[in-house]
């Protein structure tokens, strides 16, 4: 019978910003770079979080109109899901928003410039060496980079779980940010999300996965929350490269 295209608003995400009273159904997401309960259907986004539009009808035409960019392309699907570190822009209007974590909402959209607009931080979470001596990047919102091996182990080098600054005009890579003890980093997941600050510890376990691993993060205010590394995003060297307010 095929997978249902629906959900109730009961089942939505808590952190939905239509709420779950308003009505019986809600929007739900198509398959994508994000799962279905860590993002926002686009056309939601557009009508209850952004406000540029009042209707999910209006919703669809401003998508069909091409409009709506989302990392750097057009999206026309109002059930595309929208999750963290995406870039949502309207150029016509010059209005360009990040999707952040935040330790209320989950997730947050915050106005950026266009130049900013230019950029994306992903996650590596995998690495393979494909045909033609190239190593494919496997990146967390679905994104596949490949590149020379000798270019690879010249320039790049990284390991899994650290963050790349992603240029979406050209698809180079622009800048890395490796998941270690002093680097700055933002949580992403768990009960801390959106808390961030300076990596003091991170602590392994060899009876465990690297992504067992627990992290200490202080933050500028001197407090310190931990939480497993597979919740921290690393997003600069000693200072975030991007603005979280």
């Amino acid at each position: 019978m095929g997978k249902s295209t629906y959900l109730t608003r009961f089942a939505a995400p808590a952190f939905s910003p239509s709420g779950k009273k308003e009505a019986k159904w809600y929007v739900k997401a198509s398959p994508g770079p994000h799962p279905l309960l860590r993002s926002i259907p686009l056309g939601s986004v557009l009508r209850d979080a952004l406000k540029v539009v009042s209707t999910m009808s209006e919703a669809k035409k401003l998508l069909a109109l091409g409009s709506v960019l989302v990392d750097g392309r057009p999206i026309r699907d109002h059930k595309f899901p929208i999750g963290l570190m995406d870039v949502i822009a309207f150029p016509s209007a010059q209005q360009y928003f990040r999707v952040l974590p935040d330790n209320v909402k989950y997730l947050r959209f915050m106005p950026i410039s266009a130049e900013e607009s230019k950029y994306k931080y992903v996650r590596i979470i995998g690495k393979t060496m494909t045909n033609g001596s190239k190593i494919q990047l496997n990146l967390e919102d679905g994104r596949n980079i490949r590149i020379p091996l000798d270019k690879y182990k010249a320039e790049l080098e990284v390991e899994t779980l650290t963050t790349i600054k992603l240029n979406m005009e050209d698809g180079t890579v622009v800048g890395k940010f490796p998941l270690r003890e002093g680097a700055y980093a933002v949580s992403v997941a768990g009960r801390n999300v959106g808390l961030h600050g300076s990596i003091k510890e991170i602590r392994s376990s060899q009876f465990k996965s690297k992504r067992d691993s627990l992290v200490t993060v202080e933050s500028q205010s001197g407090e310190s929350f931990q939480t497993k590394v597979i919740n921290i995003m690393s997003i600069g060297d000693q200072a975030p490269d991007l603005r979280l307010a």
